[in-house]
């Protein structure tokens, strides 16, 4: 049996990780270096090392949880009376891919445009901006390519009424006009979209509709 450590920390076999629960891989760090990934998603969590061994962690209350990769097939959480949860339902299982590390965000761009720069060169780049570190960390390193590249950046952000909070919509063209780049805001109109969610429900992995209005 795991006991599961305060809110946004996870300890498993004294590594350490220290982050927000979400669906995607994060990187596990010990000692300077990265030894692993973590993934959680409601009440699973998924460990694995750069080797590829993995534990799955089912938590059954905020502190206590137990391993279940004995229980799992083709990809299903079994129980002993025959039901089953599909475990992509809840985290998003990917292989750890191979990085790069770099010391300082002038070594990055420099990496970047020695491998971008013929690609990117004088072009118009249009990027999905949510305004999440990933977006806003690939906006701000493309936004200091383009002037050594000279190409055209336009960053586009899909507003998901009801669901997304108007702060983030300021976040956002706040972020684009920090950048000195262009922003253009796309979203459904709002009776269709609330018509879908009385209709469809709230949207999840696998029933993603939102995705086509």
């Amino acid at each position: 049996m795991l006991k599961r450590r305060p809110v946004n920390t996870v300890f498993y076999n004294s590594i350490y990780y220290a982050g927000g629960w979400a669906m995607e891989p994060y990187p596990i760090v010990r000692d300077g270096k990265v030894v692993g990934c973590v993934v959680s998603g409601s009440d699973l969590t998924i460990v694995e090392d750069l080797r590829g061994d993995r534990r799955t962690i089912l938590w059954f209350s905020s502190e206590r949880g137990a391993v279940v990769d004995s229980l799992l097939v083709g990809g299903r959480l079994y129980a002993p009376n025959g039901l089953y949860v599909d475990v992509g339902q809840w985290v998003e299982v990917m292989p750890f891919q191979p990085y790069h590390s770099f010391s300082s965000i002038d070594d990055y761009l420099q990496w970047f445009v020695s491998v971008a720069g013929e690609v990117l060169h004088g072009k118009k780049v249009v990027v999905g901006f949510s305004g999440g570190k990933d977006s806003l960390v690939a906006s701000y390193v493309l936004s200091l390519a383009s002037k050594k590249l000279d190409f055209k950046l336009i960053l586009v952000y899909s507003h998901v009424p009801f669901l997304e909070s108007e702060k983030n919509k300021d976040f956002v063209e706040k972020a684009a006009n920090s950048l000195g780049v262009d922003l253009v805001e796309v979203g459904p109109p709002r009776p269709i979209f609330r018509e879908y969610m009385f209709r469809e429900g709230l949207p999840y992995r696998g029933t993603r509709w939102c995705t086509y209005l």
